[in-house]
């Protein structure tokens, strides 16, 4: 099982650095008007080069979470150069291979729910019952990809469905760091809303609250506009930009465009900052 203390972590070692590129990816993204499954496919590639470009990465959404003996996969995407071997795999296969993990997921996921959109990350060789993790995980899934070990972040957004963040190592390559397991669990909080956009429930009540003249800034800044562009959209002067953009930052307690941009990757927020912007440009 689990040990308690395992699974959480707070990412004091990650440097600002690595945050960063973490954050610029996610604002890349979130600017190219690319369909869903491309858009995952480019945070990957931006996300491995920060984690680990020798790490092979699979991401999947699950769903009918009570299913036994595992839940249904509802969605992935991959990379790395083991993936880009294997891949595509028939939807029945990865199935009957995540059925396999049942024992895990019956650990994990209840983790995952217990804390809401924060990921809980694990070393399935350090934190797995070790029998399973010896005679069916590591036999049957990891051997047969000559992979070694894996690595992987658990993120729950809403009681239905769950987003599993995998990095998997090659046999012969180092072991995980601190620093590589904190920047997955970061670079999951980043993927996650991407990845399952169904997750909210509610709009959070710090937009609820916002002054109407914010709404089509905040959507601009989430369009990745320049100060230029966002005054001509909304129709006011550039000095107004920045006192805005500085009222945004204030409000919702970060340091930059990126920071913010990252706090709302979900399109149905998006739709509903349109609605209330009205903007035609």
């Amino acid at each position: 099982m689990f040990p308690p203390h395992k699974g959480r972590h707070d990412h004091g070692l990650i440097r600002l650095r690595d945050a960063n590129e973490v954050v610029d990816a996610l604002t890349d993204a979130t600017e190219e008007h690319l369909p869903r499954h491309e858009k995952l496919s480019l945070l990957l590639r931006r996300f491995a080069a920060v984690v680990g470009p020798d790490l092979d990465y699979h991401v999947l959404l699950l769903g009918e979470l009570d299913r036994h003996p595992a839940p249904r996969v509802i969605d992935r995407v991959t990379f790395g150069p083991t993936f880009s071997l294997i891949e595509p795999r028939d939807s029945e296969e990865v199935q009957g291979l995540i059925d396999l993990c049942g024992p895990i997921c019956d650990r994990a996921i209840p983790a995952a729910m217990a804390t809401l959109r924060s990921p809980c990350s694990f070393i399935y060789s350090e934190d797995a019952e070790s029998r399973w993790y010896s005679d069916v995980f590591r036999a049957r899934l990891l051997q047969p990809n000559r992979w070694q070990d894996d690595m992987a972040c658990y993120w729950a957004g809403s009681g239905g469905r769950v987003v599993i963040y995998n990095a998997f190592r090659v046999v012969g390559s180092p072991e995980y760091t601190t620093r590589q397991r904190d920047l997955l669990s970061l670079a999951c909080r980043a993927i996650a809303p991407v990845m399952d956009q169904t997750f909210t429930d509610d709009i959070p009540e710090q937009l609820l609250d916002l002054q109407p003249g914010l709404y089509p800034i905040l959507l601009t800044v989430l369009q990745g506009f320049s100060r230029q562009e966002i005054a001509h959209y909304a129709g006011v002067l550039q000095d107004y930009v920045d006192l805005a953009i500085n009222k945004l930052l204030e409000k919702f307690k970060v340091n930059s465009r990126g920071e913010l941009a990252a706090l709302f990757v979900d399109e149905r927020i998006a739709r509903w900052l349109e609605d209330r912007s009205n903007l035609q440009p």
